[in-house]
């Protein structure tokens, strides 16, 4: 987790002695309500989770039974089309001329070169770029979570874009916005006491620097004197050896230059409804939404129809005597050879039981299954199933599917790449910063590589962000057309 510390010249200052109700023990509680808070949303997301992960639900003992793939490749296919494409930044300025045109350029340069960072810095702690991470969550999910912020270590700044598991991340909202963020993780011992020595602070010891620990990132946004929003954060750990309470690994801190609590967080492609308890926390907004149940009825009916097939291939014996046991006669017994019976009736005998023929009904419910999928999903065009060309009907239809299924998470994702570019982009012009060196490539075919100095005020006073996420076809034409 990164240190927060503001670029904006002031260093934090410690408020646990002015607010003596910020204890580790009453801010453990706020944040295990906060979080008991969203119970029916996480119940949701394990579903999804279970769903992705291919869970046999139709699992039992001595029989058969067969989980389909379609939920994985659905999820695999919409995530590709956004993660897959590269976003199209755009930095207007006031003004007009080729000194603004100059200056729009500089302004884009660095976007890309800082955006550049943020993914290579990921790539040294083995994870995935900003955009697949973000997109792999507002797709399964239908959530984002993020912490946006800009850091300096003395006068050089530093640009964070840090993705956050959704099903880890409990907000609570208000009129004026992100009031309360509770981020709530496992993390090694080893880890913890990594941070306590950054922020200073003495934990107990433990056996075993792999154990487990449940760590509590808690914001907070309050009126302050002056009316003015102070944002607090602190960091907490519980369960260390036999402390069973909590403890701070980072005491409650007020975060000089911050206005709202640095995280973007919020549902996306669900239902706008948002009750305390409402449809929002049952039914997010994942890509697997749709056919849920879909998935489990076709999972239902494709056990039985696999446990219909291994009864013809592998039918069940019926003893006909009362001195042997039908347990003690298994039919994968009999069909290897492998098992002998014994009785003292010479009359005993083992008959196949007719399974009857298998029922064409089942095999017609599959298939109307099969097509409610695609209704909620993609048609089969958009796995290359198809061996024919497409019509234009065909086409317009593929893409209508991909803009439904995806077009509100490739839009989110750009909202909030154009919404922490242009923090980025504020931060940098109004802090007392040396100049730094961006490097990166321009757009265009072909595309041009670029390494240069930009300082604070080569950012206009005034500008606009705006960032296109494209969907990603499979194909080049479709990726143009969309």
């Amino acid at each position: 987790m990164a240190e927060y510390s503001v670029a904006h010249g002031e260093k934090s200052i410690g408020y646990l002695s002015l607010l003596p109700e910020l204890t580790a023990a009453n801010l453990g509680l706020q944040s295990q309500q906060v979080v008991l808070h969203w119970n029916l949303r996480d119940t949701a997301f394990k579903r999804l989770d279970d769903l992705l992960a291919l869970v046999d639900e139709n699992e039992s003992k001595g029989l058969e039974s067969m989980v389909s793939n379609d939920a994985k490749t659905l999820f695999s296919l919409a995530h590709f089309m956004v993660y897959a494409s590269i976003p199209q930044r755009t930095i207007a300025i006031g003004g007009q001329g080729p000194v603004a045109q100059r200056r729009a350029g500089k302004a884009e340069r660095a976007v890309e070169s800082w955006w550049r960072a943020v993914d290579e810095e990921r790539l040294w702690c083995g994870e995935e770029s900003w955009q697949y991470t973000m997109s792999y969550w507002m797709c399964l999910y239908g959530w984002y979570a993020a912490l946006a912020l800009t850091t300096a270590d003395e006068a050089t700044p530093h640009f964070l874009a840090v993705p956050y598991d959704p099903s880890e991340c409990y907000p609570q909202f208000s009129e004026f916005g992100l009031t309360r963020f509770v981020r709530n993780y496992s993390a090694s011992a080893a880890e913890v006491f990594e941070k306590a020595k950054k922020y200073g602070t003495r934990l107990p010891g433990v056996s075993n620097e792999l154990q487990a620990l449940q760590v509590y990132d808690w914001w907070y946004r309050h009126v302050g004197e002056g009316g003015q929003p102070e944002i607090l954060n602190a960091l907490l750990v519980s369960g260390m050896g036999g402390y069973g309470g909590w403890l701070f690994v980072k005491e409650p801190e007020l975060m000089q230059g911050l206005d709202r609590i640095p995280v973007l967080c919020g549902p996306v492609g669900g239902t706008p409804k948002r009750d305390a308890v409402g449809d929002w926390m049952k039914t997010p907004g994942s890509v697997l939404a749709d056919n849920e149940t879909i998935y489990k009825d076709f999972d239902k009916w494709l056990s039985f129809l696999t446990r219909l097939a291994k009864q013809h291939a592998q039918a069940p014996f019926l003893a006909k005597s009362l001195h042997i046991e039908e347990q003690d006669v298994r039919p994968e017994d009999i069909r290897s050879g492998g098992a002998s019976v014994e009785t003292n009736d010479p009359e005993a005998s083992l008959e196949r039981v007719n399974v009857g023929p298998s029922p064409v009904d089942v095999s017609r419910l599959l298939s109307i299954i099969a097509l409610k999928e695609q209704r909620g999903g993609f048609p089969d065009s958009a796995y290359g199933s198809l061996l024919v060309p497409l019509s234009g009907f065909g086409l317009s239809q593929l893409l209508q599917a991909a803009e439904r299924r995806v077009g509100a998470q490739a839009r989110r994702l750009g909202v909030l790449d154009s919404s922490i570019s242009a923090r980025w982009l504020a931060d940098f012009r109004d802090a007392t910063l040396a100049p730094i060196t961006i490097e990166g490539f321009e757009g265009g075919n072909p595309r041009k590589s670029f390494i240069e100095e930009c300082k604070p005020s080569d950012i206009h006073k005034q500008f606009r962000v705006s960032t296109k996420v494209p969907i990603r076809m499979g194909n080049a034409l479709l990726s143009r057309m969309s």
